[in-house]
């Protein structure tokens, strides 16, 4: 039933003077708002309460009072939720909160490449944790979807979103991390994927979206790092925050650059949390759930503002759905005494907020030239084979070390140079022993460019044989 606000604040009262135990609720709205002499059309706000039951002696409980339903015309508006006043005649009241929720989307985003083995099980029991926790947490309802991506967009696989928790849990229990080449990871094939199987959804857009990354590496393309505006990576990322899905970010593994820097990112742009590690996911998750509001008699005049997922606008397609709880302990004396709740839900909209830049990384450092020249390059065993090397290297890196192995089996070591510019060139002859096989030689170059260490490589072969 839609009341006008006119209609509305005679109507509570007059509740309020004919029963006992009553939840006010008065609204207001703004039609539009004018930024820099702009008028936008916002939609409207409706707030619908249900009487309460007396309280009688002591009680302590928790009640569904009501709904608000939001009308919109913009796709950036925001609701803004105040508790005004709480007015009492009630003996010992202890404590009163507002709850209110959002049907909530929860989606798992999983690295499945095989650097993952040594944290997929420890991740896979937290999600399952995380999400029981979620469900017992969440007033409205709540559907949980997967995503385990790789390194190539056909080894993606997907659990679609649903309430069915147990077929959920069941998935989550089939992951498995093996195989993927390479360090990096691709983190665009699990956040595009994210966001199809949130849009899959009728009126997705009309719910509380979010969305827990878990992961161990760095990201990239087909084994390659890849972090650059406009590339693949930020450009998923930033498609996510724009339609109002917030991202937790798990770091498996050590908290090291680039991995640290990039996945803090990932949670600070969308707002969501950053988490190291899977033991912390479920207190991270949970430590500021936007899906419950709580405004606290403690704080009258306190706010919260919620931004509305971007989409169509809602007048033409759905209308958001919020229900409202209270929550509160208390002792009347004597029996049937009653408290009123004074609640104002209006629409703004705020002007687009300003992108939050990517972290900074160093310039790409110059290339380094290394030439391995190898002499013989079939040797009988127990003869010698000489090995040269020259590196190249300009003179604004930092030469840190180099060395010349031989490996089959085993490595071995035949040099390690940390004089420059002499070890920049230099001649070593090794005797050579079995197996009867080809061999590689390797020289390794370590150096820093701008405070960043490298690894510059060149490797040869050659033929051990009878």
């Amino acid at each position: 039933m839609k009341l006008s606000k006119k209609l509305l604040i005679p109507a509570v009262l007059i509740g309020i003077m004919a029963i006992g135990t009553v939840y006010g609720a008065f609204l207001t709205y703004k039609a539009y708002v004018e930024i820099y002499g702009y008028k936008y059309p916002l939609g409207q706000v409706e707030i619908e309460t249900k009487q309460l039951p007396d309280i009688e002696g002591l009680e302590a409980r928790e009640d569904y009072v009501g709904e608000i339903r939001v009308y919109t015309y913009s796709d950036n508006a925001q609701l803004v939720l105040q508790l005004l006043q709480v007015s009492h005649i009630v003996t010992n009241f202890r404590c009163f909160t507002v709850k209110v929720c959002l049907p909530l989307d929860l989606v798992f985003v999983v690295d499945l490449t095989g650097s993952m083995i040594p944290y997929i099980e420890p991740a896979k029991a937290k999600l399952i944790e995380l999400m029981w926790l979620i469900r017992s947490m969440h007033k409205c309802d709540v559907q949980v979807g997967v995503v385990g991506f790789k390194d190539y967009p056909d080894e993606t696989i997907v659990c679609p979103l649903t309430d069915d928790l147990m077929a959920v849990q069941h998935f989550i229990e089939g992951l498995t991390a093996h195989t993927g080449a390479g360090i990096p990871q691709s983190h665009y094939l699990g956040f595009e994927t994210a966001l199809k199987v949130f849009q899959a959804k009728p009126s997705w857009y009309t719910h509380d979206n979010v969305a827990v990354f878990v992961g161990d590496s760095e990201p990239g393309v087909g084994d390659v790092f890849e972090f650059a505006p406009g590339g693949p990576t930020q450009t998923s990322l930033m498609a996510l925050e724009e339609h109002g899905i917030k991202v937790h970010a798990v770091l498996c593994g050590p908290d090291e650059l680039p991995e640290s820097l990039i996945y803090r990112w990932y949670a600070h742009y969308t707002g969501g949390h950053f988490c190291l590690g899977p033991d912390r996911m479920i207190p991270v998750v949970t430590s500021n759930p936007t899906w419950i509001v709580k405004l606290t008699a403690v704080t009258q005049f306190d706010s919260f503002q919620l931004p509305l997922n971007t989409s169509d606008p809602t007048m033409k397609e759905d209308y958001y759905r919020f229900e409202i709880y209270v929550d509160f302990f208390a002792k009347a004396i004597p029996w049937h005494e009653w408290f009123t709740v004074e609640l104002a839900a209006h629409l703004e909209k705020a002007e687009p907020k300003p992108p939050r830049p990517p972290p900074e990384f160093g310039a790409e450092p110059p290339p380094i030239g290394i030439t391995l020249r190898i002499s013989p390059i079939r040797v009988t065993v127990g003869e010698a084979v000489t090995l040269s090397w020259i590196i190249e290297s300009p003179p604004e890196v930092i030469p840190l070390e180099m060395r010349l192995s031989v490996e089959k089996v085993t490595e071995i070591l035949l040099y390690t140079g940390t004089t420059f510019p002499d070890d920049f060139t230099g001649t070593k002859t090794w005797k050579t022993t079995l197996p009867l096989t080809t061999w590689t030689a390797r020289v390794e170059y370590d150096y820093t460019y701008l405070g960043d260490p490298y690894l510059a490589v060149a490797e040869g072969t050659f033929e051990v044989v009878d």
